[in-house]
């Protein structure tokens, strides 16, 4: 209708109804792009929410389970310091506590890490959505320690599975509840293969816990960029 307007403006030289009619149009065309990227930015801005706070669910949702794992490889630790305290010693103070050592020092307690949602916004480019340079930094440099702790982690696990086969191979066991050794006590503790390799299980327990103890902290400060965005935003309190 204005554009028909317009041209009849046109033919009759009617030139100031031609300016305003004109603006008119102009002034409609620019209402309707700024329109539509407004929208699009309310639209982009209601992805980065969603993907902010998954993100945070699934930081929460590591830090849970790497404190269960943090106690398990712990325990792991401990159980393997007292039977190498106990073979360097030669003396048994608790027969049934060093049978339960042997039996708690098991594979290695691997990573913990929950990353699916931060691997899909990297591999599909939705990351960029995030407005926060600072926080794009942040997540970079979890995805960078989280792949290092990994990494750290799985290696010292294969040295750690090779003892651990070797020392249980050294004798038997019934593992019928309850559990418990059918192989004298006195022959594994005067065994120098178990001993040896309790020592280096131990060194390895205790480095992958201190590993698990380190991507906790991480976690931690993680977690606490992305509830302090989330803060920043409004998007929880």
């Amino acid at each position: 209708m204005i554009l028909r307007r317009l041209a009849n403006s046109i033919r009759k030289q009617d030139w100031f109804t031609v300016v305003i009619e004109t603006l008119i149009v102009v002034f409609g065309v620019y209402l309707g792009l700024q329109l539509g990227n407004w929208n699009a930015a309310r639209g982009e801005r209601a992805e980065e929410r969603e993907l902010v706070m998954r993100l945070i669910e699934d930081a929460e949702a590591t830090g849970q389970s790497l404190e269960d794992t943090i106690t398990a490889s712990g325990e792991t630790a401990q159980a393997a310091a007292r039977v190498h305290r106990t073979m360097l010693s030669g003396q048994v103070e608790d027969e049934a506590q060093v049978a339960a050592d042997l039996f708690k020092m098991g594979p290695y307690t691997g990573t913990a890490f929950i990353t699916a949602t931060l691997d899909q916004a990297i591999a599909s480019g939705r990351i960029r959505i995030i407005r926060s340079s600072a926080l794009q930094g942040d997540i970079a440099a979890y995805r960078e320690a989280v792949e290092g702790r990994v990494t750290s982690i799985d290696g010292l696990g294969e040295m750690n599975i090779d003892d651990f086969k070797a020392i249980h191979d050294r004798f038997d066991s019934d593992w019928s509840a309850p559990r418990k050794l059918v192989t004298p006590l006195d022959d594994i503790l005067a065994d120098e293969i178990v001993s040896r390799r309790i020592g280096q299980l131990y060194n390895q327990y205790q480095y992958i816990h201190e590993n698990h103890q380190y991507s906790d902290r991480f976690n931690n400060e993680y977690e606490a960029a992305l509830k302090d965005y989330a803060r920043e935003e409004g998007w929880i309190e």
